[in-house]
């Protein structure tokens, strides 16, 4: 577990350096990171290759526009370097998730992250008492 959370910290710092305070940066990430055409029983490849090749450039000239042209090409490598970081972060959890007891998860990582619930006991509901008003 320690080695999740070295993993995990490393890639913050990595990201907080690589971004320096920059929404529009971050939300270009998000997008490109949303619109992945290498997912499992993606129905529209093709268009969600489209769109990504679409936000991709954006990115490129968005990034050589705010560093100039050498200095924006690195930070675009940089940059795709993060997202795979990120996604083998991503998958790394995911294995792990698949190891845990699931009685052993919170119910909101079990909605997140969808989970099947253990099958449940049956619980015996308690009675309420009810005194009349004198």
């Amino acid at each position: 577990m320690d080695k999740f959370y070295d993993e995990h910290t490393k890639y913050c710092r990595d990201f907080n350096a690589l971004v320096a305070h920059d929404p529009n940066l971050v939300a270009l990430m998000q997008v490109l990171l949303l619109f992945t055409p290498d997912r499992p029983s993606l129905d529209a490849r093709q268009t969600v290759a489209n769109v990504h090749d679409r936000y991709y450039l954006l990115l490129k000239h968005y990034l050589e526009a705010k560093a100039g042209f050498a200095k924006g090409r690195s930070l675009l490598a940089g940059i795709l370097t993060n997202l795979d970081q990120l996604q083998a972060l991503t998958m790394n959890y995911s294995e792990l998730l698949m190891q845990l007891d699931p009685n052993k998860v919170d119910p909101l990582l079990m909605e997140i992250f969808n989970l099947t619930p253990p099958p449940s006991k049956s619980l015996k509901q308690p009675t309420m008492i009810h005194r009349n008003a004198q």
